[in-house]
């Protein structure tokens, strides 16, 4: 989006914009020139604003938030897999819509609905014997989400044998 519409009443209302640094290109030559955020310039009212600042967010830990009655929106879930045998896995995220994976306290990857990837893989030497943290932030969530260990990769519902991976 490059364009967005604003009503602002008051003459000394102040404007904050949230970009969200996420859809970076990371293969083939598009890399070279991709743009992401803020490019050029912002106006309001055909002026240029200039003095403007940019402030990183931090990301909030899942143990700042509680839920009382589900939550909507963007929702960190919780929830442990439990593991009989160690050994690499993929997690199906087909259930979240755009977002992030920790297990065991390891940044794992990121989901995001739109693309052909549903399950992110999972080293075996992040896990242990028994039961496994998985933390899952969802800027779309809604209540009921889960998240399963299943033994191959699967893209946009086909899962990946050996042979057709190669």
């Amino acid at each position: 989006m490059n364009h967005l519409a604003v009503d602002l009443k008051d003459k000394n209302t102040r404007l904050d914009i949230l970009v969200e640094n996420s859809g970076r290109v990371n293969f083939t030559v598009a890399i070279r020139g991709e743009r992401a955020g803020i490019t050029k310039q912002v106006t309001l009212a055909g002026k240029v604003l200039t003095g403007w600042k940019i402030y990183p967010l931090p990301m909030l830990k899942p143990e700042s938030y509680s839920y009382k009655s589900g939550c909507v929106g963007a929702c960190f879930y919780r929830g442990t897999l439990k593991v009989d045998k160690v050994g690499d896995t993929f997690l199906d995220t087909s259930n979240f819509s755009k977002g992030f994976v920790w297990v065991n306290g390891h940044a794992l990857g990121r989901v995001w609905n739109i693309g052909p990837q549903r399950t992110l893989y999972l080293p075996g030497g992040w896990l242990k014997k028994g039961k496994n943290e998985v933390i899952v932030f969802d800027l779309d969530g809604v209540g009921g989400r889960s998240i399963a260990g299943v033994t191959k990769p699967v893209l946009d519902g086909a899962i990946l044998t050996e042979a057709a991976a190669k």
